[in-house]
């Protein structure tokens, strides 16, 4: 019966235990949204004084808690974009991976837009800023050559702590 018992809990359990795992997911990834805002610099910015982080159809809870929350360059707005509205409108976009368009990639790489992304082939389209899973952890890339130098500057220190840095 203890065998039992012990079993059922397990399988009560077992949802809530990945859910919790995703959720640190998430939370790692929004943490890292954050702090590019800080390390990422815009020639023309898009909003005066704040700063418009775009999420392609699916905002998490928690990237919507970075919704108003101060950084150096401006107080954060967090903005569900539906591929419809003008992409002029963002700073930085975020497509998850299970939302992923590489149409979206392709044609906010045009823009003054900072792409970032969870999929596993992002750089490869032409994403800016890719996240990726090395030994359990949550690292991300950089691929200079995706980014619009003319329109956007990247801090050394930020460079320096990417997993991988594309030339």
């Amino acid at each position: 019966m203890n065998r039992l018992h012990s079993g059922v809990l397990v399988i009560l359990l077992l949802p809530s235990l990945c859910f919790a795992k995703e959720a640190s997911e998430d939370s790692i990834i929004s943490a890292y949204l954050f702090n590019f805002v800080k390390y990422l610099s815009w020639k023309q910015p898009v909003s005066n004084g704040s700063v418009n982080l775009c999420v392609y159809q699916k905002v998490n809870s928690s990237i919507q808690k970075l919704h108003n929350k101060n950084s150096p360059k401006g107080r954060i707005n967090v903005i569900r974009y539906s591929g419809k509205q003008a992409s002029n409108l963002c700073d930085l976009l975020f497509v998850d991976k299970s939302n992923y368009s590489a149409d979206i990639v392709r044609s906010s790489a045009r823009e003054n837009i900072i792409t970032i992304s969870d999929h596993s082939s992002f750089i490869r389209h032409g994403g800016m800023i890719g996240f990726i899973k090395r030994s359990g952890k949550v690292k991300f890339d950089i691929s200079l050559k995706n980014i619009n130098r003319d329109a956007i500057y990247i801090n050394s220190k930020l460079l320096d702590v990417a997993n991988h840095v594309e030339q």
